[in-house]
């Protein structure tokens, strides 16, 4: 029971922070660059936007796997 709450916060954390990728790109590439790095080109922008509206596709989707008890997403003890 543990292991799925664990596993459900992470994935809605991905689900959150693609959502922020794909709205706010300029600011998420501008958290990764040194001081001098300049501003993010345009190609660098579509790249982040795409990345987070993979990201949280596929966490929603690890999401809802989670939540409807989805075949490979149950837990078990090893």
């Amino acid at each position: 029971m543990m292991d799925r709450m664990i596993f459900a916060v992470v994935a809605v954390a991905f689900v959150i922070l693609g959502i922020c990728m794909a709205i706010w790109p300029a600011r998420v590439a501008r958290q990764s660059r040194d001081a001098g790095d300049g501003e993010p080109g345009a190609g660098e922008l579509v790249r982040m936007r795409v990345v987070g509206a993979v990201m949280a596709a596929l966490a929603g989707y690890g999401l809802y796997a989670i939540a409807a008890g989805f075949p490979g997403a149950e837990f078990s003890p090893v």
